[in-house]
């Protein structure tokens, strides 16, 4: 009998390494609730697992919160983000500081009471941070922002000028706030930048909906000089024939861009397209007959995969429905399955990131992802090759399996939070303020057997461990 139940156990055992390794998998260690009700715009992971959410937002898990939230690694609310009132309209877009602020741009012209137009800065603990002097800021909406690595943040949108200097559509601003008058757009841009991206030599992407850039014609994509001047060497030839929503750098300087259009630069090209550093299209890069709607989000991964969000229901021909991961030769991968998805009505990906052990987190507006509750953010699995997993915090629990009693342990980190689900993602045991020594025992007696996923949140990132009960 003893050997049947080793066998069995074993057995589990398995599978549920076979289910942690499968791709495009929703993960039922994130959230635990209905999630938000709203639209999620962007998304930004701190260098301790925690997420920034920023959009037009209501309430999360049935409780009201500002169009700013900060999440835990396990996806629950993180009390600690004090932004209280929040801004007083939708927020775009999100960058993280080095040091822990938060700048983020949008349509609000208040935080929390106080006026600021456009765009704030906040502290760690989401108090808005009055050293950051924007004066009366830009006179419309900001869509995008870039952080160089001086401080200065590239801002990108409807804009005309910025604290009363004609900027439009793209201007830089010192580390304090000021308008950085050294970056000279000239006329700037005749319609709205929906992204941003910094290359490593200080050169700016931008892409929208634009069709000139000082004058010149660059449908809906240009580079500029570090000064804000049109790099002329970035040659486009006649650009792309729609909305340019999203922009991705590759590790060898190719370009990736998608959004909504069907050519690039006379070439065939359905919402997606590569190029290479001089703009010239890559022909070694074929996605086929792409993605029929639109892709709001992409990311390079570093493996050289690619993962695209928006709001398609398949990808060349492919079922991928809001998301998929493609190969690097731009082919799908079909390691990576999302099952149902997010696509259907208005169900749309419209912001990726990705954590530091790989997985993906999704968001936008959408109530589910393949059939489970997910109310505009999910966690999926996903493997990066490559990952360094010494990164991790070094979590262990003994016995596994267990019958009565498991030990946890933590050896280079502090604990925060401690959560057990089930096999259907529901909350068995959950600590927001874990005040136990390390190491600890705690009692799983009371547990029917079966397989449980352990999620440990500490000051360095977080760690899942299944956890086999017998």
């Amino acid at each position: 009998m003893k050997t049947l139940k080793n066998i069995l156990v074993a057995v589990a055992l398995v599978a549920s390494l076979a289910l942690q390794a499968q791709n495009g998998v929703y993960d039922p260690t994130f959230g635990g609730g209905t999630g938000f009700a709203g639209r999620v715009n962007q998304l930004a992971i701190q260098t301790d697992g925690k997420v920034i959410a920023v959009g037009e937002l209501a309430a999360y898990n049935d409780g009201n919160v500002p169009n700013i939230v900060r999440l835990n690694a396990n996806g629950s609310l993180d009390a600690t983000f004090n932004t209280g009132a929040g801004p007083d309209y939708t927020v775009n877009a999100v960058v993280l500081q080095p040091d822990g602020k938060i700048i983020m741009g949008g349509r609000f012209s208040e935080f929390n009471g106080t006026d600021s137009n456009y765009i704030a800065r906040l502290n760690a603990n989401g108090t808005l941070d009055t050293s950051f002097q924007i004066g009366s800021g830009p006179d419309d909406y900001v869509e995008t922002m870039a952080l160089q690595p001086d401080g200065k943040v590239i801002i990108g949108g409807y804009f005309e000028n910025v604290n009363g200097v004609s900027r439009k559509g793209v201007a830089r601003l010192n580390a304090n706030g000021s308008l950085d008058t050294s970056f000279n757009p000239g006329s700037g841009t005749n319609a709205e930048l929906y992204d941003l991206l910094l290359q490593p030599d200080g050169k700016i992407l931008m892409a929208g909906y634009f069709t000139t850039f000082n004058g010149n014609t660059q449908n809906r994509l240009a580079r500029l000089n570090a000064d804000g001047s049109l790099d002329a060497s970035f040659n486009i030839g006649s650009g792309a024939s729609g909305e340019v929503y999203t922009l991705a750098l590759q590790s060898d300087g190719k370009i990736l861009l998608a959004g909504f259009f069907s050519s690039f630069n006379g070439t065939p090209a359905v919402s997606m397209v590569r190029l290479q550093a001089n703009g010239a299209i890559d022909t070694s890069f074929n996605p086929g007959t792409g993605a029929p709607g639109t892709v709001y989000d992409l990311v390079a991964q570093s493996d050289g995969k690619i993962l695209a969000a928006g709001a398609f229901s398949s990808f060349n021909g492919t079922t991928r429905s809001g998301i998929a991961r493609l190969n690097a030769d731009g082919s799908v991968d079909t390691q990576f399955n999302p099952g149902t998805g997010i696509f259907g009505g208005f169900q749309v990906g419209i912001s990726l990131a990705l954590q530091a052990d790989g997985k993906i987190v999704l968001g936008g507006e959408f109530d589910s992802y393949d059939g489970h509750t997910a109310g505009g953010i999910v966690r999926i699995t996903n493997t990066i090759l490559g990952i360094d997993e010494s990164t991790k915090p070094q979590v262990a629990i003994y016995p596994n399996p267990v019958h009565n009693d498991v030990t946890l342990q933590c050896t280079d980190a502090t604990i925060r939070s401690v959560r057990l689900t089930d096999s259907h993602g529901s909350n068995v045991l959950k600590t927001n303020y874990w005040t136990a020594s390390s190491p600890t025992r705690i009692d799983l007696s009371s547990l029917s057997s079966g397989v449980y996923v352990l999620t440990v949140e500490t000051d360095k990132g977080w760690q899942t461990i299944k956890i086999i009960k017998d």
